[in-house]
């Protein structure tokens, strides 16, 4: 009779080693309830702060590569505006005698220094920057600084451009004609115009040599714009 029992029981729970493991794997009563609630918090807890990392990381990278940007466009924008004063400076220099010998030369003299434009002068690095918008992380100071440079180049660029449509509108007048009747028909005095255009370049290289001053490094935001 015992051994039958024994042989019923072992049938029924096989071991107590493995009575013991099922009782392990699925608790019952309220402390099985704690256990699996418990299991669920931790990985639900495990899965925000990973996905909280994840974000972090991202974020921190995209903010690197905003400011290394950044730091890349006002190195560009620096060499640009460099060899801007280096063109307008050879300009200036020769346009100031020109402007200096206007009033001693006699009439009919061609001798002496021509008038120079600076067609050389360039904006690509600015504009490209400001398009590609890789000045997001760059303080509005240093922003503003540069735009006022540009700016006041862009108004240099166009005085010159009416000088030599006028130059060009006396050629097509006839040999003969002086670029001086063209400047006055349209409202200008060529004496007064070039003048006008020297000071206007001596104005935007005290502009250019302000607008060096800022550091591409020191000009960058360490965090983005909320």
């Amino acid at each position: 009779m015992n051994e039958r029992h024994l042989t019923e029981t072992e049938t029924e729970t096989d071991s107590p080693v493995e009575f013991a493991r099922s009782a392990q794997v699925e608790p019952r009563g309220k402390g099985g309830q704690e256990f699996r609630w418990s299991r669920l918090l931790f990985e639900f807890l495990s899965i925000v702060v990973g996905v909280l990392l994840a974000l972090g990381v991202n974020e921190w990278r995209e903010d690197r590569n905003n400011r290394s940007r950044a730091r890349q466009a006002l190195v560009n924008i620096t060499r640009e505006i460099e060899a801007n004063q280096a063109h307008l400076t050879e300009v200036h220099r020769n346009n100031s005698a020109y402007l200096a010998a206007m009033d001693e030369v006699s009439e009919g003299d061609s001798s002496g220094p021509e008038f120079q434009a600076a067609w050389g002068l360039q904006s690509t690095a600015w504009e490209a920057a400001r398009e590609s918008g890789a000045l997001g992380n760059v303080e509005y100071g240093t922003i503003l600084s540069i735009a006022q440079v540009y700016q006041f180049q862009e108004t240099y660029l166009d005085l010159m451009r009416r000088l030599f449509e006028a130059q060009t509108l006396a050629l097509l007048l006839g040999e003969e004609a002086d670029p001086q009747i063209a400047l006055q028909a349209m409202g200008v005095k060529l004496e007064v115009h070039t003048r006008l255009m020297v000071q206007n370049e001596a104005t935007l290289l005290d502009w250019y040599q302000r607008s060096l001053r800022y550091s591409p490094h020191a000009s960058v935001k360490t965090s983005p714009n909320p």
